[in-house]
């Protein structure tokens, strides 16, 4: 049984579980996507001594980027933005105003509705907004989709 506020998840990416597999097959050995990145393995994961990246060089800003998962939909209690209902509407009938900001306002609206993925979009938006208006270039959260496997007129 799930209980409230738990969310039911997918299982990781595919090769996470394959080399978790390999893991155990081979005893202990690790795929070369978790190995240190270097010459002869391109696809490894940087570390800090490796790469001459520091700490304190780090751009102090949340980084998401998530899925579409199909599950989604699955959740009642959570929607994606209708575009024609919640956002166009709204902007068309505001005159001489800031269509961003506009769209701003009427996600926000509609925020407590919004699967956690599209409060992420929200939340994003409301950062750069912010960043833009204190002379600040660095947004504290960055939350964009990589990809979406459902189409969404005029938000994708």
């Amino acid at each position: 049984m799930i209980s409230s506020p738990t969310i039911a998840m997918p299982m990781p990416q595919p090769n996470h579980l394959g080399c978790y597999h390999k893991w155990v097959a081979n005893r202990g050995q690790i795929c070369q996507e978790y190995q240190p990145r270097g010459p002869n393995n391109t696809v490894g994961l940087v570390f800090e001594k490796a790469s001459g990246n520091h700490w304190k060089d780090l751009i102090p800003q949340v980084i998401w980027r998530g899925t579409d998962y199909p599950y989604l939909p699955s959740l009642k209690e959570f929607r994606k933005p209708n575009f024609e209902k919640d956002v166009l509407s709204k902007v068309t009938n505001e005159k001489n105003t800031d269509a961003n900001m506009t769209t701003l306002k009427a996600m926000r609206k509609i925020y407590d509705q919004l699967s956690p993925r599209w409060k992420g979009v929200v939340l994003t938006a409301e950062a750069e907004r912010d960043a833009k208006k204190n002379d600040n270039n660095t947004p504290w959260v960055n939350i964009k989709f990589p990809t979406t496997s459902i189409p969404i007129k005029g938000l994708t």
